[in-house]
């Protein structure tokens, strides 16, 4: 099949053709219940997970992180030894990103991906969910 596809099955397919129904809901299905309330209280951002790893350490051993935080070195495993076939934007066709846009509008705009974000954009390490969103969408 191909990626189009695939994002217009994720986007338009009703809850009952997916193999694990809630995931059609939500990205993060396992961040939120039903009501879109938080059910845990922090998450660490694949982008600067080494940051959140850290932090997430000095908040076990009860350090509160003032200033800079020293990231953990994490090593790259399984990394893939295709070339990439361009940019992940090309991929999709701007009726594809109305559609994921529409679909995913309570992920995108609580943690703040988007397709037009900077390209230098500092995601946080780890962020109290609490913080990020409400207990329902905007």
């Amino acid at each position: 099949k191909s990626f189009e596809e695939f994002i217009t099955f994720y986007c338009l397919e009703p809850p009952e053709k997916w193999h694990v129904p809630d995931l059609s809901r939500c990205l993060f299905t396992q961040l939120f219940d039903h009501d879109r309330k938080p059910r845990v209280d922090y998450v660490i951002y694949f982008e600067r997970m080494g940051l959140g790893i850290s932090e997430l350490k000095n908040l076990l051993n009860g350090k509160a992180s003032r200033g800079k935080v020293k990231e953990t070195n994490l090593p790259k495993i399984n990394v893939s030894k295709r070339k990439k076939k361009g940019k992940y934007k090309t991929w999709y066709t701007p009726e594809l990103v109305e559609m994921v846009e529409k679909k995913c509008e309570f992920e995108l705009s609580k943690f703040g991906y988007g397709f037009d974000i900077p390209k230098n954009m500092k995601f946080p390490g780890l962020k109290k969910l609490t913080d990020i969103t409400d207990t329902g969408p905007e």
